[in-house]
């Protein structure tokens, strides 16, 4: 970003294609557009340590808290992206699953949304959820080359490698080596942001082309400095980290008590089932 701000062009309507003989007025069509805006939002860490920690720790210790305060910037910013509900805890930022939740509470008009079958929440998950939940997603996204899955660690393990490994023609070899993070062609990305355990109405995966349903913006790249001064008096450092950035979650389809009127966006979501 530029600025504090910046606005991005999203197509929203495309050309069209008419049959037409010799000599015909070609009947004209207009591609539109929107703005997409983001405003970059700061998050910051502090940390101190004192100046004898700094002279005899065995490792640099500067250099070991910045690689804390990066991490701590990358897990915010995928719990944004994920899980963000738009409080300032969040810094406003609406993330994939409230964005599909907040559509309606009827889950199943959403249009991007597949809500498992069986009511259980993670063990009661069985291949046709996957398979219903990906059909849920437009040819465009399911062809974009970035198009993977999202899920946590735990929902891997617990249920899409088991339903994988339940599948047949397991081997031993299998078993030993576990699957890699690939399901139903596609790569797995894996976060904790995502949910960790099972509860009902929960997005606990998302597929799609992520690329063109959000936008992220990078105001100030994570920025490191230490001072000496800030606690002078009782000879403690001060390391501070900075960053400015913003996620707009932009397309995840619409809502519709009418089939025919549902469309989903480049991202599509499983949900469990309530209770």
């Amino acid at each position: 970003m530029s600025g504090d701000t910046l606005s991005i062009p999203r197509r929203t309507g495309g050309l069209t294609a008419y049959a037409v003989n010799d000599g015909d007025t070609i009947t004209q069509s207009t591609k539109s557009w929107d703005l997409v805006q983001l405003t970059a939002k700061k998050i910051a860490v502090l940390a101190k340590y004192s100046s004898e920690l700094a002279e005899d720790a065995i490792i640099n210790v500067a250099d070991d808290l910045a690689g804390e305060i990066a991490y701590a910037f990358a897990k915010f910013e995928d719990q944004c992206a994920f899980v963000g509900d738009g409080t300032s805890t969040y810094v406003g930022i609406v993330g994939f699953g409230p964005a599909f939740t907040n559509l309606t509470g009827t889950y199943a008009n959403i249009a991007g949304a597949y809500v498992m079958a069986a009511t259980g929440g993670w063990p009661s998950a069985v291949i046709a959820d996957f398979n219903n939940c990906k059909g849920r997603l437009p040819a465009y996204a399911a062809a974009d080359p970035a198009c993977c899955w999202i899920m946590s660690q735990q929902f891997w393990s617990s249920t899409a490698e088991r339903v994988a490994l339940a599948a047949g023609g397991i081997t031993t070899m299998d078993i030993a080596q576990g699957q890699p993070p690939r399901f139903m062609g596609y790569p797995v990305k894996l976060t904790p942001a995502m949910p960790i355990v099972t509860a009902t109405n929960q997005v606990c995966a998302l597929f799609g082309a992520f690329h063109l349903a959000a936008a992220f913006g990078d105001r100030r790249m994570t920025t490191i400095a230490v001072s000496e001064h800030v606690d002078f008096a009782s000879d403690q450092l001060n390391i501070r980290g900075t960053e400015r950035f913003d996620i707009n979650v932009h397309d995840v389809g619409n809502q519709s008590a009418t089939a025919a009127s549902r469309v989903a966006g480049p991202v599509v979501a499983l949900m469990t089932a309530a209770s």
